[in-house]
């Protein structure tokens, strides 16, 4: 105890002699401590620590530790200590320490001996066995989880064994034991550099700079990571961002340089930030601000910047690689990057020299001379190395220093150092195809190929020598360059190719066209290619042509325009200033702008292109000046145009044709659409065009003819199909021949079914012709979608018409529930009025159908509805017709019916319909009395609404709202004899709309007094009489079919017929996905008379089976009572 005291007394106490003094003295306690217990481990545990600390003895400090250690092998400090002598004396084995560490673990239970599974962990870590160093650790760590050391160490093994994330978890619980340690947030930063994370990375390293803004590390890490990060934007064509991470890159490398002047790796990277921006076009290129006391040695502000320009970055990374070499003279590598750097500063030069114009002066060539010597110098520290002999290859490439024997000498001893690096290869194949010689180019590159089939330099190099020599698969090689990376010459040859192709008419029903052009979609990703180019290289006016074209071809006119507009500045510049190539971008530009409505922009182009405009650039002058409503002028300069062809004559007359139609002159018109159609090749759109003029003045025996010669036209791509076909329909839907036009195009579509076109046609046709049928027209238009589904936009109107039409308003198939297929079409084009005026007829059906299920009407809907309408109407209304606005009016009208409760709102709203303009030339339809009627249906007052009825002239809508009012008041004898009287007026409508209703109605009435007194024969006679006209206008009405099997059912229990029509309603819901009121109705009943009858179980079952599938309580009630009974 004395002894220890003494020892406790040394470590608290700063004086040496006093520290002597209490160490000498706590060694003589020991020591006779020692004699009087020789078997305590302790006293000689602070032997050996007088022997190591005070007397430096090793040799018997180690005895004493293993003196204590043979005493007491559990006590951790003694076998730690010993552990730790036997390891600093070296005098023992690293396999005898790990013996030892091993059988102490072994030996030790679980979560014992830690000291000894961290020093077998650091032992492990040491012998690079990072696994078995991570178990050593991880079992250190179970008796103190707390302990953030062993968690670093933990860290430190994980990163040797390659487990990034794992490491980083392992940091991150050393941050939380110990917010303080720099090292562990180091630890995080350097892992997410790793891991690719650059700006996590970065942010990290920040934090750290913000405790210890000179910790050199953290600054020398966060310069690393900016240049990764602008690595990887180079690679992305992000160059502005290159731009900002270099120039942020600089300033924390030069902080690191200040404090570490010695360090040639931050000298490197300083090199490396201020090189690697070579990439960046000079258009896009920012002048960047740097420290001034990297630019110049003795600033008076050190901490201030300056701002360079690309040339002046360039050759201060010259200046930092210098820096470096002078740390390391002989470092190969410095030198390699310093004749890099200087080869890109070089061609910089160059580049600046030909922008304006001038020759090359002395300094390009004393730039790269210096290069090529400095690159000598890397050769001859490490003359092993390849990478040297490559770059010097390179160097002695180019153009003003240009040594073809130099070049391949220095590629072919690379190649000979390693053979299997795919690099020179490439660069020998690259320079053979310099040099004309495409056998051997094409050799190298085949062996490059097979080193690294994903180098997408050696699959450039073939695509040039595919395209050298007109092979076909040169667009497939530079397609797969593009899929493999990006770099710009593999860019510009993909578009390049696709333009060719494009424009080549004579490849167009090839299977190479339709299987590069339209099967790979190869539009969008020529644009794609395109874009990064011209974003990279900005003074290629051939790109931005071919650029603009591809947007021209994709739709994006906008873009296009933007593109063709830059091509212009660029060709401006140059000296030619009447080039043939200068003009077709004119013409394109000028064509641009006539598509997005800028017609004065694209005239004032054709103005300045004048007499030479070719047969192309006149059609779309001529163009241009019908869209701009001159067409005379355009007449006149299709004429011009005429004159410069004769392959397309007949397009042009029908064009010419056209310009006539809109002056009026159809006379004229028709007599020159005759013309063209009897040239040799005559004009489809010129037959098509004289087929509807002869249609509109019902002129059969000119329509016939031309349809005829429709028939006869060779389309082997189906371009013009729906069109002929429709025309050719039109010519029977003219003769009121409904049916006959409809099975024209059903027979079309038999003989081409895969033509969505046709389905559209069919469908429209059956809207338009035949509305009794609207049910087979969305299943047309279903199938259209199915077979293109690119056309979902365009035939959305006519699903949902079609939907709402054949009353499938709430079907659960979503696909046939017309207000849910508005609902999608309007979410998916919010800025399609057709979208828009869809989703309001939706909304109120499916308001309709919700206010007859729940008997009340749901403001949310009609709401919804009454602001789509306030929209259209108020701000949309001259995009739209007076006979939509004028439905849309009356819509509102009945919505605030549902809306307002008091009479003073509506007759706002019914104001405004007054004033609407819509109604004020209608004659047709007496507003006053419509809004009559609407005030007598609000109050419930059937005179009012009887005076409405007056005042409309007696028309049948007018009816039926009165009929609607009578059964609301109770007046069932009143509705029944009103709803004659629409039967009357029906009869005059060939609608078939109008004459179902009221038929419908008529047969309710009736069946309503059968149920009543089912005896009674008058009724009888008339609920057969009005069901038979239904089920003849319409054989499927569900309605007709239920009451006619109700009654049926009721009157006779054996009846054959009642199965046959309940069956009938049952299966229609199936097909239609209702609501399931009549389908429920209709299994009662026949399950009732299948009951009566004591058939088998089958179709009970059955029965049962569809109950349960549609939620059909009411009909298991009915089961479950009759098995009761």
């Amino acid at each position: 105890m004395l002894g220890r005291i003494y020892w406790q007394l040394k470590d608290s106490h700063t004086d040496n002699q006093e520290s002597s003094n209490y160490s000498e003295k706590s060694f003589k306690s020991f020591l006779q401590a020692a004699k009087l217990d020789p078997y305590n481990c302790e006293i000689f545990l602070y032997l050996g620590h007088f022997y190591l600390h005070v007397q430096q003895d090793k040799g018997k400090a180690r005895k004493c530790y293993q003196k204590a250690f043979n005493l007491d092998p559990e006590n951790s400090d003694v076998g730690a200590a010993f552990c730790d002598i036997m390891m600093d004396t070296g005098d023992v084995g690293d396999e005898s320490v790990l013996e030892y560490l091993k059988s102490v673990t072994t030996k030790a239970g679980p979560g014992g001996a830690k000291w000894a599974w961290l020093r077998l962990g650091l032992k492990y870590l040491k012998n690079e066995d990072p696994n078995n160093a991570v178990i050593s650790f991880q079992a250190a760590l179970r008796p103190d989880p707390l302990d953030f050391h062993i968690w670093e160490c933990l860290g430190e093994a994980y990163i040797n064994r390659g487990s990034y994330t794992a490491a980083l978890k392992a940091f991150t619980k050393v941050t939380e034991l110990d917010a303080e340690s720099v090292y562990s947030q180091y630890m995080i930063a350097f892992i997410k550099q790793i891991l690719g994370l650059y700006s996590e990375a970065v942010t990290e390293y920040k934090v750290i700079l913000e405790k210890e803004p000179d910790y050199v590390p953290a600054l020398k890490g966060v310069g690393e990571t900016l240049l990764l990060q602008a690595k990887s934007f180079i690679s992305r064509f992000l160059d502005k961002r290159i731009l900002d991470a270099c120039e942020e890159a600089i300033c924390y490398l030069t902080r690191a340089a200040s404090q570490r002047p010695d360090l040639s790796c931050i000298w490197k990277m300083l090199g490396d930030a201020c090189t690697i921006l070579n990439v960046v076009d000079i258009n896009n290129f920012r002048k960047l601000m740097v420290p001034c006391k990297l630019t110049t040695a003795n600033a008076p502000n050190p901490e201030s910047k300056i701002s360079l320009h690309k040339i002046s970055i360039m050759e201060l990374g010259s200046k930092c690689y210098g820096k470096a070499i002078k740390c390391f003279p002989e470092c190969s590598s410095l030198w390699h990057d310093l004749g890099v750097s200087f080869m890109y500063q070089t061609k910089e030069i160059e580049a600046m020299y030909l922008r304006k114009g001038q020759h090359k002066s002395m300094e390009v060539e004393r730039k790269a001379q210096k290069a090529i010597e400095i690159l000598k110098q890397a050769v001859t520290l490490d003359p092993q190395n390849f990478q040297h002999w490559n770059a010097l290859g390179v160097a002695a490439c180019t153009e003003v220093v240009f040594n073809p024997k130099l070049a391949q000498h220095c590629f072919s001893k690379a190649i000979q150092l390693d053979s299997n690096n795919v690099v020179p290869w490439t660069n020998l194949g690259a320079l053979y195809l310099r040099n004309q010689n495409l056998l051997l180019a094409h050799e190298a590159f085949s062996v490059a190929q097979s080193l690294d089939p994903n180098y997408v330099t050696c699959w450039i190099g073939q695509a040039f020598i595919a395209d050298t020599v007109g092979h076909d698969e040169a667009m497939d090689l530079f397609r797969h360059t593009t899929e493999l990376g990006n770099h710009v010459e593999s860019l510009i040859g993909y578009g390049h190719w696709v333009c060719s192709m494009l424009l080549d008419e004579t490849k167009h029903d090839t299977s190479l066209y339709r299987y590069n052009i339209e099967r790979m979609s190869v539009v969008p990703a020529a644009c794609d290619a395109l874009s990064k180019y011209t974003e990279r290289i900005q003074d290629c006016a051939v790109a931005f042509n071919m650029y603009g074209l591809l947007l021209e071809r994709h739709g994006l006119h906008s873009m296009a325009e933007k593109a063709f507009s830059r091509a212009i500045d660029l060709l401006e510049k140059e000296k030619n200033e009447n080039s043939e190539f200068k003009l077709k971008v004119r013409c394109n530009l000028a064509r641009i702008l006539g598509t997005l409505g800028d017609f004065k922009g694209a005239l004032d182009l054709y103005k300045i292109i004048g007499s030479d405009l070719d047969f192309g650039g006149t059609c779309g002058l001529a163009l241009t000046l019908f869209k701009a409503g001159q067409f005379y002028e355009s007449y006149q300069e299709y004429g011009k145009a005429l004159q410069m062809t004769e392959e397309f004559d007949s397009q042009v007359m029908t064009a010419q044709a056209i310009a006539l139609l809109n002056m009026g002159k159809i006379n004229e018109a028709v007599k020159l659409l005759m013309t063209g159609s009897q040239m040799s090749v005559p004009s489809v759109e010129g037959l098509k065009a004289l087929c509807a003029i002869a249609l509109i003045r019902a002129d059969h025996v000119l329509a016939s003819a031309v349809v005829q010669e429709l028939a006869k036209i060779e389309d082997p791509k189906g371009d013009h199909l729906a069109d002929i076909t429709w025309l050719c329909a039109a010519e029977f839907f003219a003769k009121d021949e409904v049916k006959a036009g409809c099975n024209y195009i059903r027979r079309t579509i038999q003989k081409y079914p895969w033509k969505a076109s046709l389905w559209i046609l069919l469908a429209k046709a059956i809207m338009w012709f035949a509305p009794e049928d609207t049910q087979m027209a969305s299943t047309c238009v279903l199938y259209a979608q199915q077979l293109d589904e690119s056309l979902n936009k365009d035939v959305a109107p006519i699903l949902v018409q079609s939907l709402l039409a054949a009353g499938l308003h709430c079907a659960r198939n979503g696909n046939r529930n017309g207000f849910s297929v508005a609902q999608k079409a309007y979410h998916v084009h919010p800025d399609d009025l057709n979208s828009m005026l869809n989703l309001i007829p939706g909304i109120h059906a499916g308001a309709l159908i919700k206010q007859c299920v729940i008997d009340k009407a749901p403001d949310n809907l009609y709401f919804t509805e009454m602001m789509f309408l306030d929209h259209v109407l108020l701000e949309l209304s001259d995009q739209i017709s007076v006979s939509v606005q004028q439905w849309m009016w009356k819509l509102r009208c009945w919505c605030a019916m549902n809306i307002f409760s008091s009479l003073e709102e509506l007759q706002i709203v019914w104001k405004q319909m007054l004033e609407s303009s819509c109604f004020k030339e209608e004659k047709n339809f007496n507003t006053l009395a419509y809004i009559r009627t609407l005030e007598g249906v609000k109050l419930c007052d059937v005179d009012i609404v009887k005076e409405g009825v007056v005042q409309a002239g007696g028309l049948l809508s007018f009816w039926q709202i009165l009929e609607e009012v009578s059964i609301k008041e109770g007046l069932l004898e009143d509705a029944e004899f009103i709803a004659g009287q629409c039967v009357n007026l029906a009869q005059s409508e060939s609608a078939r709309e109008g004459r179902l209703l009221p038929m419908i109605r008529l047969a309710m009435y009736s069946f309503k007094r059968l149920m009543k007194d089912l005896t009674c024969g008058y009724s009888l006679s008339m609920f057969e009489e009005a069901v038979k006209e239904v089920l003849e206008l319409d054989p499927l009405c569900t309605t007709a079919n239920l009451m006619y099997g109700i009654v049926e059912a009721l009157k006779n229990k054996d009846s054959k017929a009642a199965p046959d029509f309940l069956k009938q309603v049952i299966n229609d819901d199936k097909i239609t996905g209702g609501l399931s009121f009549a389908a429920s109705l209709a299994r009662q009943h026949l399950l009732k008379l299948i009951h009566k009858k004591n058939n088998s179980d089958s179709e009970i079952k059955c029965l049962l089976a569809d109950a349960h599938l549609y939620n059909d309580t009411h009909t298991i009630g009915v089961f479950k009572t009759l098995s009761v009974k």
